[in-house]
Formats: C-alpha cells, structure tokens, sequence
C-alpha cells in the first residue's frame, strides 16, 4: 500500500478560482472538474508512453492513489513509462509545471526490493472556490532500470455551510467576548466584555457568517494558545441565541454552536442545536480588535 503523507489543510484565507464551473455543480462535481484541469495541464516527460494503468510492484506506491485522511476529495491520476531515470523524469515534470503550482519537497522512500522518489506541489490558483489541490509525482525504476512515473491530483473541497449555521444580523443586538488563556498561562485574563454597539455586533456577525466549513480530516496543528468565547445574545442579558470559540493557534478551527447550549473551556460543546467546526482565518486576534481585548502569547 502507499506511505501515507502528512496532510497539509491550508490554514490561510480561503483560496477562489478561476476554474469553470456551473452554479448548479455539487462540490465533488466541480472537485473533479478541477483535478481534471490540473491533470491535463502536466507535461509528460519526452518519450513518455502513457499506461493504462501503474505497473506492479514498488508498494502499490506507482499504481495507487495517494493515501489521504480527507473523506472529501478526489483523485485523477496518470501513469507514464518513461526513458532515463526516476530523478530526471521528476525534474522535467518540475521544470514545465505552470507557475500556479508551489514545490513542498520531496524525498526518497521503498521498502523490499524498490525504491521511489517523490516531489509534491500545491495548486495556487485556477480552482472552483473552497477547493484545495495538491500534486503528488512518484517515480521509480525496475531492477530492469525501466522507469515509471504517477502523477497523482488530489483535490479536496470544503462540506456546504448549513443554512441554519447563519447568524441572523437582526436579532443579535449583543456578544458577550470571554478571552480563554492558554492553560498553562498564569495571567489573570481580563473581565469579559460586553459589546452593544451595533456597528461592532454586526462586525461580529459579519466575521462569523464569512467562515467556510473547516476543512475536512486532521491538521498538523501547534497546541496551547488563547482563545476566545463570544456569545451571541438577542438583547444584554437576554436569551443567548449561539455561542462560538475561536482558537489562536495558527490553524485551531473556530467552532459555532447555534441554540442556547454553551460552550466549555475551549470549545466544548454541551447541548445546542447545530455544532459545527469553522475554518479559523485568524478569527481570534480579528474579534480581539474589534471587542479592544489585548492580550499578548
């Protein structure tokens, strides 16, 4: 089987695309509208012949997908014979890639009786919005010294937002913000504080209505950090109408809960109608500057 790689979830903003697709598309439709883009805009080696399928042997490494963690994505793959060897096949599919694409290294890895070399690339631009790609070229040699190459194209789109997972501007007129330090911080926090404005409440709701669905399978994460607990309410010490934890880490989700449930430390979720995790995009430091929270690492 494969060696799995490392996932790599961006933890930036949310990447958008020129890629053509259809309104009425379903997320994995456009997905594979992509990695069919991608895949064709990779140029083979010279006298590469194209395989109906990966040779055998090599772990399965030069005839199987990727393995991933990400239940939502797809693959579209191409299997080449090539002439030379597996580091030269490897630096002429580098050297022609168009510049939308970006280098994460590679490396030598087999196991009884094989051995590959692998480069892998992410995709920067050109894709349906909430889209993530990434390029995946392994290459080997046979004891003959016949060389083979898989390309692998793996994109991955971001679940659909739940209409109900949206904050109503209308009936939010106050978020109570409760700074979360880092549990082995031993600084008194500041007081919570509450925001009535209806600029900065809009903000807010803004901030939170704008998140995409975080991305689906683990991340490589750093732990500890502060948080924040907003809690979205219909009037100062009204009915609470959903709570929400950001995470200052570099890509710790912001989680949403909608319905009067409540959050624990850090995120917990108790009760509530919809829990969901969002994707972060430094949601924590944005809602500090808007609620004039400061707190330093």
């Amino acid at each position: 089987m494969p060696s799995a790689r490392t996932p790599r979830s961006a933890a930036g903003a949310p990447r958008g695309g020129d890629a053509a697709a259809t309104v009425t598309a379903s997320p994995q439709q456009r997905a594979k509208a992509d990695a069919a883009s991608v895949l064709a805009s990779i140029v083979a080696p010279p006298g590469a012949k194209r395989l109906p399928h990966g040779p055998a042997g090599f772990g399965g490494r030069l005839s199987q997908p990727e393995t991933t963690f990400d239940p939502n994505h797809v693959d579209d793959l191409s299997f080449w014979q090539v002439p030379g060897t597996p580091s030269e096949a490897l630096a002429s599919v580098a050297s022609h890639l168009p510049a939308r694409f970006q280098s994460l290294g590679g490396g030598t890895g087999g196991g009884p009786g094989y051995q590959v070399m692998d480069e892998d690339f992410t995709v920067q631009s050109g894709l349906a919005p909430g889209d993530s790609a990434e390029l995946f070229v392994d290459s080997g040699s046979s004891a003959s010294g016949q060389a083979y190459v898989r390309v692998d194209v793996q994109v991955t789109w971001l679940p659909t937002r739940p209409a109900a997972s949206f904050l109503s501007a209308g009936k939010v007129h106050a978020v109570v913000v409760t700074l979360v330090p880092d549990p082995n911080d031993t600084r008194k926090p500041p007081p919570p504080v509450t925001i009535t404005d209806s600029v900065q409440v809009g903000q807010l709701v803004s901030l939170m209505n704008g998140l995409p669905m975080d991305p689906p399978g683990p991340q490589n994460c750093p732990a500890g950090g502060w948080g924040l607990q907003m809690e979205f309410l219909a009037t100062a010490g009204g009915p609470r109408l959903a709570t929400a934890y950001a995470d200052s880490g570099n890509c710790g989700g912001a989680l949403l809960l909608i319905g009067a449930g409540k959050l624990a430390s850090r995120g917990f979720a108790i009760g509530g109608e919809i829990g969901l995790g969002l994707a972060n995009y430094r949601l924590a430091p944005r809602v500090a500057a808007i609620s004039g929270i400061h707190w330093g690492p």
